[in-house]
């Protein structure tokens, strides 16, 4: 059975995982919306956020295997860390609305940030960083 406290992503267990490392582009964010044609599928962090948090989670609880886990993990990190602009704004955010939008690097919303702070907090666990 699932852990009670696994993020939800996980909650398919690493099946689950794999199938959501196949919507990670090679830049290594996921889309805003589900490609499909006529359908906007702009890069978005604050998803990205989300499934790196979820997936590395994963890996430092031992529930998912860290050799092929943590590549998509540090592939979503470090497209979010591009993602940060030279003021410190998390851009390419897409916006509040009922279906996905365009975005830019001057777009943002509080959950982008909110996304990245638990992402970055497992990533630094992955990378042997001590808790505090």
């Amino acid at each position: 059975g699932r852990r009670r406290d696994a993020p939800e992503v996980l909650g398919g267990g690493p099946r689950r995982a794999t199938r959501g490392g196949g919507g990670q582009g090679r830049a290594g964010l996921r889309r805003a919306g589900r490609p499909a044609p006529g359908r906007l599928a702009a890069p978005e962090p604050s998803g990205t956020g989300f499934f790196v948090y979820a997936v590395a989670w994963g890996v430092n609880r031992g529930v998912l295997d860290r050799a092929t886990f943590e590549p998509v993990v540090r592939r979503g990190w470090a497209a979010m860390a591009r993602a940060v602009q030279a003021d410190g704004m998390l851009g390419w955010v897409q916006r509040v609305g009922d279906k996905p939008g365009a975005t830019s690097a001057d777009t943002t919303e509080v959950y982008g940030v909110g996304a990245l702070l638990p992402a970055g907090t497992e990533v630094h666990r992955l990378a042997g960083g001590a808790e505090k």
